[in-house]
């Protein structure tokens, strides 16, 4: 389905390499919600469709972690340098091997008889729940991490 309540990707290349920074360090990436569907789901959208479907379809839908997702696919197809500005290609198999068994990321799976409404409650309750970082912190933090350099 298209999900409307997801923004566009939006990452600017520092923050895609501060993702791919916290993977090497292992640091907790938090949680991709998905959205499991069943065949008949997916052949009722073919057929409601006449086969034309402008929009990915599959049997799971990430309901939260769109821009890690496309971060990582986007790092593995050799979109985007790490910090240190190595390519996902210039790994060795050993490296890529470890790459691919970093463990950080969790991942929560919705059953396919979630409703709609479910979908939307995850979603809100893994975006805004708790106390958001304000701007102002999120600057100080980075102007700390600056300073460092």
């Amino acid at each position: 389905d298209k999900h409307e309540y997801q923004r566009p990707y939006v990452w600017s290349l520092n923050e895609q390499q501060d993702f791919i920074d916290s993977l090497y360090n292992e640091i907790d990436c938090g949680v991709i919600v998905l959205r499991e569907r069943s065949f008949e789901h997916i052949a009722n959208e073919v057929t409601k469709n006449k086969g034309k479907i402008d929009y990915p379809i599959g049997f799971f839908d990430v309901v939260d972690g769109k821009q890690r997702l496309m971060t990582l696919k986007a790092f593995v197809n050799d979109q985007f340098p790490d910090s240190n500005g190595n390519y996902y290609s210039d790994f060795s198999i050993v490296a890529k091997r470890r790459f691919g068994q970093i463990n950080c990321i969790k991942t929560v799976t919705l059953p396919p008889e979630s409703t709609d409404e479910d979908v939307l409650n995850m979603f809100l309750q893994v975006n805004y729940t708790g106390v958001a970082m304000s701007k102002d912190y999120k600057y100080n933090i980075v102007a700390l991490k600056n300073s460092l350099k």
